[in-house]
């Protein structure tokens, strides 16, 4: 018993007090038609009969860090909190999203953590709640695009079509003290919800890996940070057809060549 406890990882312990849930995704349109998603989510504590955690107040997502003094949720802080929107469930390309390369084919992602002194957040008007269940409702200060009026990415002789489905996932860590002195990143598993912009039933991305198979190493899969974790339909979300690796390449100019998007020889990454 003493060698099972000694090798427990508190920090995966800890995740099992954390569960995030996309309760409903509805939409609101202005009078121009722009359409805004509207999503109603919560963050619950399994291990105590789903009790909600109110996210504007509660220790792990907006307390003060021992280690630091500064909240949780500052920048650079050991808590983060998003809710990411992306479309076309089909085929993620999230077309209109961004308007430079680093940011083409990324989700719209919205920090609800409306807190004083942690990272920049969608403005107080955006988020409400805690409802009488514990919910949170966010609606999207950004409608979604309307469809270009040229090619659809990746590469399309027609114009993308209007979306229809869309994917909402919740994902971040809260930061929470375990070995100390200061708080941690806790790899709380992903979320994925989906929903149809004209009501009917939504369509959600195909699955093309079984999570179990990478946690028969990875015991829980945690990626960026502790962001992203534990469902590879969060993976699909950014790494998709309509985005690459320019935000993060490496230009290298030799004598009498320039090599893009190369490492150098000596590197051991």
């Amino acid at each position: 018993m003493q060698v099972v406890a000694a090798h427990v990882i508190p920090e995966v312990v800890a995740a099992t007090k954390f569960q995030y849930i996309v309760n409903s995704v509805t939409f609101t349109t202005d009078t121009a038609h722009h359409v805004y998603p509207i999503v109603k989510f919560s963050v619950v504590d399994p291990t105590s009969g789903n009790a909600p955690y109110n996210i504007l107040t509660a220790a792990p997502f907006a307390g003060i860090d021992p280690g630091t003094g500064r909240p949780v949720c500052a920048n650079g802080g050991t808590a983060r909190l998003a809710v990411d929107i992306a479309w076309e469930t089909s085929d993620y390309t999230n077309w209109g999203s961004g308007t430079t390369a680093s940011t083409w084919g990324q989700p719209f992602s919205l920090n609800p953590l409306a807190v004083a002194g942690c990272a920049t957040a969608v403005p107080t008007s955006a988020i409400t709640g805690p409802d009488s269940t514990g919910a949170f409702t966010l609606t999207s200060p950004t409608p979604l695009p309307t469809p270009p009026v040229a090619s659809c990415p990746p590469a399309s002789a027609t114009a993308c079509p209007a979306i229809a489905n869309i994917a909402v996932v919740v994902e971040g860590h809260p930061g929470v003290v375990t070995t100390g002195p200061g708080a941690t990143a806790i790899p709380v598993t992903s979320v994925v919800g989906y929903a149809n912009i004209a009501g009917a039933g939504p369509v959600a991305r195909r699955v093309v890996v079984d999570i179990a198979k990478c946690d028969v190493c990875h015991s829980l899969l945690a990626l960026h940070g502790d962001n992203r974790n534990n469902n590879t339909q969060v993976c699909v979300v950014c790494h998709n057809p309509a985005s690459t690796d320019v935000g993060s390449r490496q230009t290298l100019t030799t004598a009498g060549s320039t090599v893009c998007g190369s490492r150098p020889s000596t590197s051991n990454t």
